[in-house]
């Protein structure tokens, strides 16, 4: 409705590059698909932009890929485009899309054809809004494929030089056992001892937690604002964690800003975790959940000051 307002903040393109593809490699790993990552050593250290809203558009069409691609690989890549202009690339070698369809693809709750909402599942939303995201930010998401032979989505955006800070952009990120903290968390869960487990893992971390019981309450919430992180169960009543969490980004859409949402369910398969990463989802955790895994998980998409 035009009321989304785009944060301009420093970021380094080549780190937020690592942390997506190394969020979305265990997807891609589950199977049996390469994932690849490359940031040209042309791009620069620093950017202005809204890292978070790119970073949901690259998880939107690398999940995408992978869900699509059976064999081979699924490649990220972003390279100089101009002055103050950085070209995204997601490339795979799936299904491709058919010539007649490839304007179909970009309007909410289509797919290419219908036997792909039956063979692969999913709304159709996930590129529908990575678009209105693209063209919010000045660019234009495009497409080029053959059926058979792949897909490659492709973007550029004008993303200014951002003030240059300390030089460990190319070094290996490290997640650290435990974040600062404290940090407010809003837990969704319906299952009594999963409440008790998951309080008693935040409250010993140091983090605050407020308990809600359905993906309704979860939403209300959420957009009453105040927290840091949502850590949302797949399986609830009156509304589920995939349905809460898409009504979260679709208010985003209108309000501006991005909550990270960390899925908890006991669905181990690839497409539970395609769900929850097309809903919106930023990380994955499967029960049961080990000790350090959501402390991970947390330092990982929240990005909160670490120790």
């Amino acid at each position: 409705s035009g009321h989304l307002e785009l944060e301009a903040q420093p970021f380094s393109p080549r780190e937020m590059i690592q942390q997506v593809s190394g969020l979305m490699s265990a997807p891609a790993m589950a199977k049996g698909i390469a994932m690849k990552a490359e940031v040209d050593g042309a791009v620069p250290a620093r950017v202005v932009g809204d890292r978070s809203r790119l970073q949901q558009i690259l998880i939107n069409l690398i999940g995408n890929a992978v869900k699509f691609t059976d064999e081979g690989a699924v490649g990220v890549r972003v390279s100089v485009d101009g002055e103050d202009r950085l070209r995204f690339e997601v490339e795979d070698t799936g299904i491709g899309i058919e010539h007649d369809k490839q304007t179909l693809i970009f309007d909410a709750f289509r797919q290419a054809d219908g036997s792909m909402t039956r063979r692969f599942g999913g709304t159709g939303l996930g590129l529908a809004i990575s678009q209105k995201l693209v063209q919010m930010m000045g660019g234009t998401l495009e497409v080029k494929s053959e059926r058979g032979m792949g897909s490659l989505f492709h973007f550029s955006l004008k993303l200014p030089l951002g003030v240059a800070e300390e030089t460990r952009d190319a070094e290996p990120i490290v997640v650290p056992r435990k974040t600062a903290g404290p940090l407010r968390i809003l837990l969704a869960e319906d299952n009594r001892v999963n409440q008790l487990v998951f309080l008693k893992l935040l409250e010993r971390e140091g983090h605050i937690a407020e308990l809600v019981e359905d993906g309704a309450m979860a939403v209300e919430a959420a957009l009453r604002g105040g927290f840091d992180a949502i850590l949302m169960d797949v399986h609830m009543p009156v509304m589920d964690g995939i349905l809460a969490t898409m009504r979260i980004r679709q208010e985003e859409l209108v309000r501006g800003g991005h909550i990270p949402i960390i899925a908890l369910t006991a669905g181990v398969m690839n497409e539970e975790r395609d769900r929850c990463l097309q809903a919106g989802m930023d990380a994955f955790l499967a029960k049961p959940v080990r000790e350090g895994e959501v402390q991970a998980a947390l330092a990982r998409v929240a990005q909160a000051p670490l120790d």
